[in-house]
């Protein structure tokens, strides 16, 4: 099981922030990733090592911001590194060298949160526009796929409509 390790900055606003206001002020921005597959190996690690994770700001669901692997949001950069400082920091608080990871691999979650390149906001949007129009073309694809299969199975009966009628 290949398991990608791109991750996206998320959100998250306390119970007692979200109550008072909404102003942005009292968020915390975790890393989530994008393939399920880590945090479905995550999962299955020990206890340990999901703890070292979420005290360092990881967190275990998966989010995609759209942006492509190897990339994320520029806005990004600065959380992104503050969370690769805590995953440093932490490491020698939490007894995860023994532990059972489940799969996952900390040296390439670590080597892809420091290694992917942040893209600005009209690289995103064109990125998104580009899916977009791939997905468009793909399911126009599959409309003519049904359309021929149709007129073909239509010229058939027609075919065999025909034969009937002659040899009747």
């Amino acid at each position: 099981m290949t398991i990608q390790y791109d991750t996206d900055m998320f959100s998250i606003i306390s119970g007692e922030v979200q109550s008072n206001s909404r102003d942005g002020n009292g968020t915390t921005r975790i890393a989530l990733f994008r393939d399920p597959k880590a945090v479905e190996a995550l999962l299955s690690a020990d206890q340990v090592v999901r703890q070292y994770l979420i005290t360092s700001g990881v967190g275990l669901s998966v989010y995609e911001s759209g942006a492509p692997a190897g990339r994320y949001p520029a806005g990004d950069h600065d959380d992104r590194m503050e969370i690769a400082q805590r995953l440093a920091d932490n490491l020698d608080k939490f007894d995860v060298e023994e532990a059972n990871w489940g799969g996952f691999d900390l040296a390439e979650f670590l080597t892809a949160l420091v290694e992917a390149e942040p893209m600005d906001e009209i690289e995103m949007i064109e990125q998104q526009l580009f899916s977009l129009k791939r997905a468009e073309k793909s399911e126009a694809k599959k409309r003519r796929t049904v359309a021929t299969a149709l007129s073909m199975g239509m010229g058939l009966v027609a075919v065999l409509a025909v034969g009937l009628v002659a040899v009747g």
